[in-house]
């Protein structure tokens, strides 16, 4: 009987760290593809491209005070 049992809770295990394994790696797919996608769609809209990032002008001026102290 106790053997039974360390068999069924054995089998139990590996197949609940399989599914987990499984489903782990099906994210990371879905992931890279809906990114493929994404980036697909950028590039046959022609926006945004990579080079051209829109950056405020003003607002990141404090943390460059460095820049008008010299």
């Amino acid at each position: 009987m106790f053997i039974k049992s360390l068999f069924i809770y054995t089998l139990s295990l590996t197949l609940g760290i399989g599914a987990v394994a499984h489903a782990k790696t099906l994210l990371i797919e879905k992931q890279l593809q809906e990114a493929a996608q994404t980036e697909e769609l950028a590039y046959r809209t022609g926006f945004p491209k990579k080079s051209y990032q829109m950056r405020p002008k003003l607002s990141h001026a404090p943390n460059h005070w460095h820049r008008w102290t010299a």
